[in-house]
């Protein structure tokens, strides 16, 4: 009897797969970066990611590309992408047959789901599969051996990954340095350092001005009227107007102050001039689920003092807290 190769093994070429052998390979180029430095964006973009797929793509025979799959700023630790999704759903359809990837790891960091798509999904539905960096080529080898190992190293790396960048989070956060997304209102970042904060002077005159009004009596109801009154924009607002946000709000125009927003600017710390962090931790490494967090406790909180230009006086700053205690009181006794 003759021996039946590893492909015949371990990928079952159907019909689908033969028909498209005859016919053509219509591709979808799939690209994917998860953006956690400044230096890695300058090191890896999806402009060159996708620049090495289409001269890829232009080498091969019979092969014309149907369309291009971006997630820009988005894990592989999870097949939650829209891009990702949108190219599945065109593999369902028909439309595509063949998926190229940059490298394993831009396709998925799971091992188990990745092994799920390459070892069962795709040879069943016909797709082939490349990965150029890894010379994976689901028509040409089975890759029987080095697809598990790439894939459990690819999932290993984003846990050493995060393990890495949570040290590196704690250093530069206890030496004052910002490792948030998004800064507080009335503060921006420094074009020469993204980690430092510098006054927005337009935002911090509302700051400012909510402080004085807040802490000589006027009730946080009547600040939300008076500064809508005023045609001052509220924070969410005034940052997707200054292009602070990447958010796209559809309806803009129904964003308003509210007592909630006046509570957490007379609350922030930062006003005064030091760095409070550490507030929310990622829990990527207990539950496997990236863009998980939980909120630590007060004693967990990094504070740096006298990291960046104060935009209210210690004194406001500490006058506002005594009210806010009050109010907390009054409401615990009612």
């Amino acid at each position: 009897m003759a021996r039946k190769s590893r492909k015949d093994t371990l990928y079952h070429v159907s019909e689908v797969t033969r028909k498209a052998e005859l016919i053509g390979y219509r591709a979808g180029l799939y690209g994917r970066i998860s953006v956690e430095t400044i230096e890695k964006i300058e090191r890896d973009t999806i402009g060159t990611q996708m620049a090495l797929l289409r001269e890829f793509a232009a080498t091969i025979p019979d092969l014309m590309v149907y369309d291009e799959y971006i997630d820009d700023d988005i894990t592989g630790t999870s097949f939650d992408r829209p891009a990702y999704e949108r190219m599945m759903q065109d593999v369902e359809s028909g439309k595509i047959n063949c998926i190229i990837v940059k490298d394993l790891s831009r396709f998925a960091r799971d091992h188990i789901g990745a092994g799920e798509y390459l070892e069962r999904i795709f040879p069943e539905k016909g797709v082939r599969f490349i990965a150029i960096t890894d010379n994976i080529d689901t028509l040409k080898d089975d890759g029987g051996i080095i697809v598990p190992f790439k894939n459990i190293m690819n999932e290993r790396y984003a846990k050493e990954s995060s393990i890495k960048l949570t040290q590196n989070f704690k250093t530069m956060q206890n030496e004052g340095l910002f490792c948030g997304s998004k800064t507080p209102y009335g503060y921006k970042r420094s074009d020469d350092d993204k980690h430092v904060f510098v006054v927005d002077e337009e935002a911090a005159s509302v700051v400012r001005q909510i402080f004085e009004w807040f802490v000589s009596g006027v009730t946080k109801h009547q600040i939300c009227k008076r500064l809508e009154e005023a045609n001052v924009m509220c924070p969410a607002k005034y940052a997707i107007e200054k292009g602070y946000s990447t958010k796209s709000e559809e309806n803009i125009e129904n964003l308003y102050w509210n007592p909630e927003q006046i509570s957490k600017i007379v609350s922030m710390r930062q006003y005064c001039g030091d760095m409070v962090q550490n507030k929310t931790v990622s829990t990527f490494l207990e539950t496997g689920k990236k863009g998980t967090s939980r909120v630590t406790d007060k004693e967990e909180w990094i504070i740096v003092e006298n990291t960046h230009e104060a935009i209210v006086s210690r004194k406001m700053f500490d006058q506002a807290q005594e009210i806010v205690k009050k109010m907390l009181k009054n409401i615990r006794q009612s």
